[in-house]
Protein backbone atom coordinates (compact mmCIF):
# COMPACT_ATOMS: atom_id res chain seq x y z
CA UNK A 1 0.00 0.00 0.00
CA UNK A 2 1.28 3.43 -0.94
CA UNK A 3 2.20 6.15 1.40
CA UNK A 4 -0.75 8.74 0.16
CA UNK A 5 -3.57 5.70 0.50
CA UNK A 6 -1.99 4.68 4.06
CA UNK A 7 -2.19 8.81 4.43
CA UNK A 8 -6.07 8.64 3.38
CA UNK A 9 -6.83 5.95 5.25
CA UNK A 10 -6.00 6.98 8.34
CA UNK A 11 -9.01 9.62 8.09
CA UNK A 12 -7.02 12.89 7.57
CA UNK A 13 -8.23 13.08 3.79
CA UNK A 14 -11.87 13.74 5.19
CA UNK A 15 -10.65 16.24 7.36
CA UNK A 16 -8.96 18.24 4.38
CA UNK A 17 -11.76 17.54 1.97
CA UNK A 18 -9.57 15.11 -0.26
CA UNK A 19 -11.97 12.10 -1.51
CA UNK A 20 -10.50 8.72 -1.13
CA UNK A 21 -11.00 8.58 -5.01
CA UNK A 22 -8.65 11.78 -5.62
CA UNK A 23 -5.96 10.39 -3.63
CA UNK A 24 -5.55 7.09 -5.33
CA UNK A 25 -5.45 8.59 -8.26
CA UNK A 26 -2.66 11.23 -7.74
CA UNK A 27 -1.22 7.87 -5.98
CA UNK A 28 -1.61 6.12 -9.25
CA UNK A 29 0.03 9.41 -11.54
CA UNK A 30 2.40 9.28 -9.28
CA UNK A 31 3.85 6.43 -9.06
CA UNK A 32 3.22 6.20 -13.33
CA UNK A 33 5.22 9.77 -13.81
CA UNK A 34 7.64 9.40 -11.17
CA UNK A 35 11.36 8.89 -13.00
CA UNK A 36 9.49 12.12 -15.25
CA UNK A 37 9.45 14.30 -12.41
CA UNK A 38 12.90 13.80 -11.47
CA UNK A 39 13.99 14.08 -15.03
CA UNK A 40 12.37 17.35 -14.39
CA UNK A 41 13.93 18.49 -11.73
CA UNK A 42 17.07 17.57 -12.58
CA UNK A 43 16.64 19.67 -15.93
CA UNK A 44 16.24 22.45 -13.78
CA UNK A 45 18.66 21.92 -11.04
CA UNK A 46 21.30 19.49 -12.49
CA UNK A 47 22.10 17.83 -9.07
CA UNK A 48 20.50 14.74 -8.12
CA UNK A 49 20.11 15.57 -4.59
CA UNK A 50 18.94 19.12 -5.68
CA UNK A 51 15.97 17.43 -7.95
CA UNK A 52 15.44 14.67 -5.03
CA UNK A 53 14.43 17.56 -2.98
CA UNK A 54 12.59 19.92 -5.34
CA UNK A 55 10.29 16.41 -6.23
CA UNK A 56 9.63 15.49 -2.69
CA UNK A 57 8.32 19.27 -2.27
CA UNK A 58 6.17 19.35 -5.00
CA UNK A 59 4.18 16.06 -4.13
CA UNK A 60 3.90 17.21 -0.37
CA UNK A 61 2.49 20.95 -1.98
CA UNK A 62 0.39 18.56 -4.66
CA UNK A 63 -0.86 16.34 -1.99
CA UNK A 64 -1.80 19.66 0.79
CA UNK A 65 -3.54 21.41 -2.17
CA UNK A 66 -5.28 18.41 -3.87
CA UNK A 67 -8.98 19.72 -2.98
CA UNK A 68 -7.69 23.12 -5.56
CA UNK A 69 -7.24 20.70 -8.53
CA UNK A 70 -10.28 21.69 -10.67
CA UNK A 71 -9.39 19.15 -13.26
CA UNK A 72 -9.65 21.20 -16.33
CA UNK A 73 -6.37 19.79 -17.24
CA UNK A 74 -4.68 16.01 -16.78
CA UNK A 75 -3.35 15.16 -13.13
CA UNK A 76 -0.33 14.67 -14.21
CA UNK A 77 -0.07 17.78 -16.27
CA UNK A 78 -0.98 19.35 -12.91
CA UNK A 79 1.68 17.37 -10.90
CA UNK A 80 4.47 18.60 -13.89
CA UNK A 81 4.07 21.77 -13.23
CA UNK A 82 3.75 22.10 -9.59
CA UNK A 83 7.26 20.21 -9.77
CA UNK A 84 8.75 22.32 -12.41
CA UNK A 85 7.59 25.40 -10.27
CA UNK A 86 9.52 23.42 -6.89
CA UNK A 87 12.53 23.45 -9.07
CA UNK A 88 12.60 27.10 -9.89
CA UNK A 89 11.89 27.81 -6.39
CA UNK A 90 15.12 25.88 -5.45
CA UNK A 91 17.11 27.66 -8.20
CA UNK A 92 15.70 30.88 -6.55
CA UNK A 93 16.91 30.29 -3.45
CA UNK A 94 19.79 28.73 -4.40
CA UNK A 95 21.01 31.73 -6.37
CA UNK A 96 21.25 33.95 -3.22
CA UNK A 97 24.11 31.65 -1.79
CA UNK A 98 27.13 32.02 -3.84
CA UNK A 99 29.44 34.56 -3.75
CA UNK A 100 31.51 35.63 -6.85
CA UNK A 101 35.07 35.53 -6.77
CA UNK A 102 35.39 38.40 -9.00
CA UNK A 103 32.57 40.68 -7.24
CA UNK A 104 33.64 43.47 -5.51
CA UNK A 105 33.59 43.32 -1.72
CA UNK A 106 32.58 46.56 0.58
CA UNK A 107 34.43 49.06 -1.98
CA UNK A 108 37.27 46.75 -2.56
CA UNK A 109 37.93 43.97 -5.04
CA UNK A 110 38.13 40.50 -3.37
CA UNK A 111 41.37 38.95 -3.30
CA UNK A 112 40.24 35.10 -3.70
CA UNK A 113 40.73 34.14 -7.32
CA UNK A 114 44.67 35.77 -6.65
CA UNK A 115 45.46 33.58 -3.82
CA UNK A 116 43.54 30.72 -5.36
CA UNK A 117 46.17 31.40 -8.60
CA UNK A 118 49.10 31.70 -6.63
CA UNK A 119 48.16 28.63 -4.68
CA UNK A 120 47.91 26.76 -7.82
CA UNK A 121 50.99 28.22 -9.56
CA UNK A 122 53.09 27.03 -6.13
CA UNK A 123 51.51 23.94 -6.67
CA UNK A 124 52.48 23.43 -10.01
CA UNK A 125 56.29 24.25 -9.38
CA UNK A 126 56.49 21.81 -6.57
CA UNK A 127 55.12 19.04 -8.63
CA UNK A 128 57.50 20.11 -11.44
CA UNK A 129 60.36 20.02 -8.65
CA UNK A 130 59.53 16.51 -7.47
CA UNK A 131 59.83 14.24 -10.61
CA UNK A 132 56.09 15.14 -12.36
CA UNK A 133 54.34 12.75 -10.88
CA UNK A 134 50.85 13.22 -9.62
CA UNK A 135 48.82 11.71 -7.51
CA UNK A 136 46.27 9.28 -8.44
CA UNK A 137 42.69 10.44 -8.41
CA UNK A 138 40.31 12.80 -10.72
CA UNK A 139 42.13 15.18 -12.53
CA UNK A 140 40.24 18.89 -12.13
Amino acid sequence: MSAIATFVEGGRAVRTGVSYERAQELDSVVSRYLPMFYKRAFRFLGNATDAEDAVQDALLSAYKHLGQFRGQAQLSTWLTTIVTNAARMQLRHRRGGYLSLDEQQGGRRSHILGTVTRFEAKSRRSLLHSGGTRPAGPRR
